[in-house]
């Protein structure tokens, strides 16, 4: 958006907003869908199908196509991501101290993609004469490959009985894993709430949540107190809340206490996600346009008139492909979309760590609870963006220049000394 359609950073920001918003409102509909008419399987499939579709159609372009692909991603991310993750949890029984390491290892597998996605995607677009649409286009067949494993998998894919319960297996030396002690969803609808006043009244109290919600949020846009994009999302919120509140009416007892765990957790969950989303936003434009990426050497100085490269029709096909791929192990300067590849390794190396290490504690009665386990990382995430804070102090401060390492082009008018706006140096697309 900002280096193809010459958008402003705050205009490409808000779409980017709205993109990963619904990409996460999305899931709601879809697993609804799923478990009221279209079952986890064919959920999956559609969504897949779907996502391939937005991201070649992403390879046109056009902004009002560029819309209607983001839609189709949108959409296909809500059937895809929620389904994917309950089969996974309904390979195993209830309470089995395996599906922790099942997630984990599971999550490795979407970040080996995520891992790679933009090492192979990143090169395609920045090689000349490939630009974005191949980029696009190699997720679109990475998406329609993964697709096709997943159908070819199928016959393989076992989904228990909602209510089967675990059962360890002790070899007498010690090597079973000891059965949580939670509940079955039988058990849940005869076992009493442990906060019966508050259970009781939850309902109500998200109904006026969402009241709250759709009242204000007209009077802070007339206000000029919120964007009015702001205000849609409270409105949505408001409906969030409203769907909410009507679960919890349609449950009782120590059901709807599990609910009303998940709506705690959520509070914490938006707050790691909110952070974790910059990665696409803040961080990659930090990344782009401030970090330096010259790991081996110093940075050249810019060019005040870049050469400009052109492909040709007599360069073969080939030969931008064999310059895009030698684009991967470039370290002067790294590529920037090679900085969304780190999250995914750093998960892709510690997975099989901590798949480990959740059986082996839980074997010792010492595995510690799911919630434990997100404040854990929400803390180094806190600790990860107290370095950023420092950084951007830094970025922000005072720098020296060796003038005579300035182009030559320098106007001099008295007291005052112009110096002409250049690009990046490895961004050699003109003044």
């Amino acid at each position: 958006m900002v280096e193809f359609f010459k958008w402003t950073q705050e205009s490409a920001s808000g779409v980017y907003k709205w993109y990963t918003a619904l990409v996460y409102l999305t899931p709601i509909a879809g697993g609804f869908l799923a478990d009221k008419f279209l079952g986890n399987k064919w959920a999956i499939i559609i969504g897949g199908a779907m996502m391939a579709v937005g991201q070649f159609m992403l390879t046109i372009p056009d902004v009002s196509i560029f819309y209607i692909a983001l839609g189709f991603m949108i959409v296909g991310n809500g059937f895809f991501k929620p389904n994917m993750s309950v089969q996974v949890g309904r390979l195993y029984p209830q309470n089995d101290p395996r599906r922790d390491g099942a997630y984990t290892i599971f999550y490795m597998g979407i970040n080996v993609g995520a891992f790679l996605s933009p090492l192979v995607c990143g090169a395609l677009r920045e090689s000349p004469g490939l630009g974005y649409k191949w980029g696009f286009a190699a997720a679109g067949v990475g998406m329609i490959v993964g697709l096709i494993v997943y159908l070819l998998g199928l016959p393989f894919v076992k989904e228990l009985p909602p209510d089967m319960k675990y059962e360890a297996k002790d070899s007498g030396k010690g090597s079973g894993a000891p059965a949580s002690k939670a509940l079955t969803e039988a058990e849940a609808e005869k076992t009493q709430s442990v906060i019966p006043s508050f259970s009781k009244l939850s309902p109500q109290v998200f109904y006026l949540l969402g009241v709250v919600l759709v009242v204000g949020a007209p009077i802070f846009g007339a206000l000029g107190l919120a964007k009015w994009d702001n205000a849609i999302t409270a409105i949505i919120a408001a409906f969030c809340a409203f769907f909410a509140g009507w679960i919890l009416s349609k449950l009782t007892l120590a059901v709807r206490d599990r609910v009303l765990a998940i709506y705690a957790v959520f509070v914490f969950v938006v707050f790691f996600w909110g952070a974790f989303e910059q990665a696409g936003n803040a961080m990659n434009v930090w990344a782009d346009q401030t970090t330096n990426r010259y790991l081996t050497e110093e940075p050249p100085v810019a060019d005040v008139y870049p050469d400009q490269f052109v492909a040709t029709s007599e360069q073969p096909f080939w030969e931008l492909l064999t310059s895009a791929f030698g684009r991967l192990i470039a370290f002067n300067p790294v590529l920037t979309t090679s900085f969304q590849s780190i999250n995914a390794a750093g998960i892709v190396f510690f997975a099989p760590v901590f798949a480990w290490l959740w059986v082996y504690l839980a074997r010792r009665n010492l595995n510690p609870s799911i919630a434990t386990k997100m404040a854990i990382g929400v803390f180094f995430q806190g600790i990860a963006f107290a370095l950023m804070i420092w950084a951007a102090k830094y970025a922000n401060g005072p720098s020296e220049t060796d003038i005579s390492q300035l182009p030559s082009v320098v106007l001099r008018d008295g007291d005052k000394v112009f110096f002409p706006r250049f690009t990046r140096p490895d961004r050699r697309q003109g003044l």
